[in-house]
């Protein structure tokens, strides 16, 4: 009976040690990216808020890594979804991807370019995340991104000719980018005032730098009453 103990307690303490060593073993899991969408699902960018000499602009969409980090640069891959994105290569490259040595965060950049095409239509871009050597694709919901791309500002309900004067997407965009409104309805007299004091500024150390007025996209100068 005492042999029998003896074994049975010898087992045990063989099973205990056998859990204890497997619970120490190290588990690896596979590396995969995810977008990091701190902003949302999707951005919209516009040449019409921009400088008129600005022919292309990079959108940058945060990337983070699940999986242990790497001594070495690693590889991301990524592309489009053809069948929803409505502009053409003219108007983006993907430029090149990597999760820099010893670190688990990167950035995905693409290079969003000026045409024609978008002074009519709005394009979008549909980025999506794929295999590497160095990665897998992670959570379904971080593999995807929307970059919207436009030239153009519609004319917002709320434009007031007796402040502001005609409208046109110049103008409209000038305001945005010099005074950061880009809604006037509520917000008073005083910051009114300050938007066309800016935008008379700007229009007239145009012309002196220039030596000629700004122009809208009718070939109309830019002024305020």
């Amino acid at each position: 009976m005492k042999k029998i103990i003896y074994l049975f307690l010898l087992a045990f303490a063989f099973f205990q040690t056998a859990c204890k060593k497997e619970k120490l073993m190290p588990y690896e899991l596979e590396a995969s990216i995810n977008m990091y969408k701190q902003n949302g699902d999707s951005t919209v960018y516009s040449f019409a808020v921009k400088e008129e000499n600005v022919a292309y602009d990079t959108i940058k969409i945060p990337l983070r890594i699940m999986g242990l980090t790497a001594p070495k640069d690693r590889v991301v891959n990524y592309g489009v979804i053809p069948e929803k994105t409505t502009v053409s290569t003219a108007n983006y490259e993907l430029l090149p991807v990597f999760i820099p040595a010893n670190s688990s965060v990167g950035t995905l950049m693409v290079k969003v370019i000026k045409t024609e095409e978008l002074r009519k239509t709005e394009g979008r871009i549909w980025i999506t995340l794929g295999s590497s050597s160095d990665f897998k694709p992670g959570t379904k919901e971080l593999q995807t991104f929307l970059i919207r791309l436009n030239n153009f500002l519609s004319k917002p309900s709320f434009w007031d000719e007796i402040r502001f004067g005609p409208y046109s997407q110049v103008k409209y965009g000038l305001i945005i980018r010099e005074t950061g409104f880009s809604e006037f309805s509520n917000i008073g007299v005083e910051n009114l005032i300050y938007i066309r004091g800016v935008g008379r500024n700007y229009v007239a150390n145009y012309l002196r730098e220039n030596g000629t007025e700004l122009l809208d996209e009718n070939k109309v100068p830019v002024r305020f009453p």
